[in-house]
């Protein structure tokens, strides 16, 4: 695109000089021509005034003999003077060098002179001439007078001049290539910038961007261009991330359905064709059940991830005391058994959502602290280790315009390099995916899935050996 429009730019460029240097070639050499023939026509005009004076005067006084005599010195004077002069009667003017037939000089003295232009090419080369003719009337005779003016210095001048404006032009065309030349190379440079940037991001050289450019302008269009740039390798970064994840999933899903799936086969194959005890009958069907019990609890909890990912809760007021006492409850029995404290903290504060959900959200951030906890203080019996009892706290603060719920415990906590992975789908600190501490590793993602659908943000930390908190910080009313 650049050298064609050099090209075509170039090209216009040396039409505008050429058709200039010409223009200004043909008025210089038609002023000078004029002038010199207004020269040549004063000078023809006052010799043959001074002439025809002359014979009149020396024709009157002397007679005709000195009227011959004065025409040959005449000759001999202006015939070393310019390249020729000749000075005939009427009738023998077959000499004279490009004059018409001396019929058609019928001019008086007192008329512009015939003049003809005529170039002769002798042995030392051209020998340009401006011929001057015209009658000379007079009471001696008719005469014909025709003077041939070498005009070749100032012709040479001419050519000159016209020599220069051609070298004139072809420097200036030159220079002027060069200077356009720069000035696209200058303009085109963002250009090409922004093509050899948009190539590489075609190829998937998304942090691809383009710098150091000074124009104003053309930074904007830099700087926008950059925009899209980062937003495209941010959504492509997105969408990458998002594929990664969904084959995670995909990949966990498959381990966790697998692996009872393998269980149930196998108890399945042993009860059909093992001969067992009514004992081990029912321990085998009691490891089918709870197999089957936790594929269908992974069943539900993803269909509760699908239902809530474009789900419009209804919001209404829910009391915290209220909520917190509901979440109590359910969890009274679990709590006995493993032998944890729950300690509730409420406050007097409404929160708008769906009861459900925000019951659905605390219940699992609880069940987690009961396992960590219960986990915690199987690890302590295994080791003989004195016994420290395990305690939860669900704990609910008003602050300004935020309303904080916090649950924590003082169970096993989450080892560092985990907690960012925490969220998805499936994950669990328990790398050996052991039941001891239950769940699917579906509870936290539900957790953010809830939080989300109420503008909330959920913030966690943990120690490892000494517990966890997690902070749900509600921002909307």
């Amino acid at each position: 695109m650049k050298l064609r429009t050099f090209s075509i730019s170039y090209l216009v460029l040396l039409a505008v000089l050429a058709l200039t240097v010409a223009a200004i070639s043909s008025y210089m050499t038609t002023n000078q021509m004029t002038a010199l023939r207004e020269q040549v026509s004063r000078e023809y005009d006052s010799i043959a005034r001074a002439l025809e004076r002359d014979i009149n005067a020396v024709y009157l006084r002397e007679g005709e003999q000195a009227v011959e005599s004065l025409i040959r010195s005449y000759r001999i004077h202006y015939g070393n003077q310019y390249h020729n002069f000749i000075l005939s009667e009427a009738g023998h003017t077959d000499n004279f060098l490009g004059a018409p037939n001396h019929e058609g000089l019928n001019m008086t003295a007192e008329e512009t002179p015939h003049l003809s232009q005529v170039t002769i090419l002798e042995d030392d080369g051209e020998i340009h001439i401006i011929i001057a003719s015209g009658p000379i009337r007079s009471s001696f005779d008719l005469l014909f007078m025709q003077i041939q003016f070498d005009v070749s210095e100032s012709v040479v001048e001419i050519r000159t001049m016209q020599t220069v404006l051609i070298a004139i032009f072809v420097i200036s065309a030159l220079v002027a290539g060069l200077a356009l030349y720069l000035i696209f190379n200058k303009a085109f440079r963002p250009l090409e910038l922004i093509t050899k940037s948009s190539k590489r991001i075609a190829e998937g050289n998304y942090s691809e961007r383009i710098e150091n450019l000074s124009d104003r302008d053309l930074k904007l269009i830099a700087d926008n261009f950059n925009s899209m740039a980062k937003s495209v390798e941010q959504h492509v970064a997105e969408l990458e991330s998002e594929v990664s994840k969904k084959q995670q999933f995909m990949d966990n899903f498959s381990h966790e359905i697998r692996t009872p799936l393998t269980s149930i086969h196998g108890f399945a194959q042993y009860l059909q064709r093992a001969q067992l005890s009514e004992e081990e009958r029912i321990e085998a069907a009691t490891r089918i059940w709870q197999e089957s019990e936790h594929i269908q609890k992974v069943a539900s909890s993803m269909l509760d991830l699908a239902i809530l990912r474009d789900y419009i809760p209804e919001k209404a007021p829910v009391r915290i005391s209220e909520l917190f006492s509901s979440v109590e409850k359910a969890l009274r029995q679990d709590l006995t058994t493993h032998q944890v404290k729950l300690e509730v903290i409420a406050c007097e504060a409404e929160l708008r959502g769906q009861e459900d959900l925000l019951r659905s959200l605390l219940l699992n951030l609880c069940t987690n602290a009961l396992r960590a906890s219960s986990v915690k203080s199987q690890k302590l019996i295994e080791s003989n280790d004195i016994q420290v009892e395990g305690q939860i706290c669900l704990k609910a603060v008003q602050e300004q315009d935020e309303l904080i719920i916090t649950v924590s415990d003082n169970g096993c906590g989450i080892p560092k390099d985990d907690l960012s992975r925490i969220w998805e789908p499936f994950y669990r600190v328990d790398m050996a995916r052991t039941k001891r501490s239950g769940g699917a590793g579906l509870g936290l993602p539900l957790v953010a899935q809830i939080a989300q659908l109420h503008n909330a943000v959920v913030e966690i930390s943990s120690v490892e050996n000494e517990g966890t908190e997690v902070r749900v910080i509600f921002t909307s009313p």
